[in-house]
C-alpha cells in the first residue's frame, strides 16, 4: 500500500513537472521525492528488522512480544550515545533487542 502511494507521488510530480517546468519548481520537486523515498525506505527497513525479531522468537514460549522501543542513555561498542531505536522481545531464555 505504501509503495502504492510512493508511486502515485512520483508520478503526479512528474506530470506536475512538465506542466510547470521551472528550476525552482523541479528543485521542490525533487526534494519533495526524495522525502518521500525516504520515510518509504525506513517504513521498509522498519518491517524487516521487525520481521527478523518475529523469526528468532518463533517457537519459542514468548513472555513479551516484539515492541518498537527507544532506548536512552545506553553505551554500545564503548561509545556512548543518548539513545538507540530498535525492537525488543522477551522470551523464557532470552531478551532480543
Amino acid at each position: 500500500m505504501k509503495t502504492l502511494l510512493a508511486l502515485s507521488i512520483n508520478v503526479l510530480l512528474l506530470a506536475l513537472t512538465f506542466l510547470y517546468l521551472t528550476h525552482t519548481f523541479l528543485a521542490v520537486l525533487i526534494g519533495i521525492t526524495l522525502i518521500v523515498w525516504f520515510f518509504y525506505f525506513l517504513w521498509h527497513r522498519q518491517n524487516q528488522v521487525e520481521m527478523r525479531v518475529g523469526k528468532k522468537i518463533k517457537g519459542q514460549s514468548i513472555i513479551m512480544p516484539t515492541e518498537h522501543i527507544m532506548f536512552r542513555a545506553v553505551e554500545s561498542s564503548g561509545y556512548s550515545q543518548t539513545s538507540g531505536m530498535g525492537y525488543i522481545a522477551l522470551t523464557q531464555d532470552y531478551l532480543y533487542f
